[in-house]
């Protein structure tokens, strides 16, 4: 249990911290400025890989320590959870669904499992 509280609990939080971003409507998110959507997207989701690398590799609870198995999970799994979001995101007020948020989200998944390499 201890190991889930210091791998698995991270990556859900921040699983559920990109849904409650997604859930605010258009208005609701404060301009910052230029580029700031394409940024926390690469952000949002290089942060998942991140936590969902490091979950897979020490947590014992799933047998994929190798590296290129591993890998391929966390981009599969995150690449999964992005194109849910986007689906999820036309059903929130001013909010659009998008395949180029997909693959803004597929670069930061990328960097993400790169950095934890």
């Amino acid at each position: 249990m201890k190991k889930f509280f210091k791998y698995w609990l991270p990556v859900l939080f921040w699983a559920g911290f990109i849904f409650f971003a997604s859930s605010l409507p258009e208005q609701d998110i404060p301009n910052i400025f230029d580029a700031q959507n394409i940024l926390f997207h690469i952000f949002e989701y290089a942060l998942l890989a991140l936590l969902l690398n490091r979950a897979l590799k020490n947590s014992g609870f799933i047998r994929i320590q190798a590296l290129p198995r591993r890998l391929l999970l966390t981009i599969f799994v995150c690449l999964i959870y992005a194109i849910g979001d986007e689906f999820h995101q036309q059903f929130t007020s001013g909010r659009v669904s998008s395949i180029s948020d997909v693959l803004i989200d597929s670069l930061g998944i990328m960097l993400g499992s790169v950095i934890y390499r």
